[in-house]
């Protein structure tokens, strides 16, 4: 049920290109949508949804993921670990270019 959340911002993504590809008044009428108490209480359940569908994922990636060098397994949690690493990087990245614009 989680990667309901993931659909619901990639279809806010295609909305948002959409409206930015019709023009300035469309635009902002999207904007003013986003700004909208409901919108902004439906993307705080979202976030919360998809944070943890991230988290499950990351979970259950050394059971998808069975990495091998040479004949030596790489341990689960390193790769838990390494994929954690990589999305506080990110993270702290997106707010870096986000805040410093």
């Amino acid at each position: 049920m989680t990667s309901l959340a993931v659909m619901f911002y990639a279809i806010v993504l295609v909305l948002y290109v959409n409206a930015v590809a019709k023009g300035p008044e469309a635009f902002a009428a999207f904007s003013e949508w986003l700004a909208s108490p409901l919108s902004i209480t439906l993307h705080s359940v979202a976030f919360c949804f998809a944070v943890f569908h991230s988290y499950t994922w990351f979970n259950l990636a050394p059971k998808a993921m069975v990495i091998r060098v040479g004949k030596k397994k790489i341990p689960g949690s390193a790769i838990m670990a390494a994929n954690y690493a990589m999305w506080a990087a990110v993270s702290v990245a997106l707010y870096w270019v986000f805040t410093t614009i």
